[in-house]
């Protein structure tokens, strides 16, 4: 369990938050804090296949159409 302290304008913007969203405070913030680190590792493992990527074998849009038969 971890205690944060926060500003009162951030604090005020969460509860409002929470409300729209019909979950308490702590819900609420435990939901953004999963999401947003489910997207940071989604990000280290873009970069990280971005870092490795093979341009020769990067295809166009409708390259990839025409593979799979999307063809207009």
């Amino acid at each position: 369990m971890i205690t944060i302290d926060l500003p009162p304008d951030l604090e005020s913007q969460l509860a409002h938050a929470a409300r729209e969203s019909g979950k308490n405070r702590e819900e609420w913030a435990r939901d953004i804090i999963m999401e947003y680190l489910e997207d940071m590792r989604d990000l280290r493992e873009a970069e990280k296949i971005m870092r490795n990527h093979d341009p020769a074998k990067v295809l166009s849009l409708e390259q990839m159409m025409a593979l799979y038969g999307m063809e207009d």
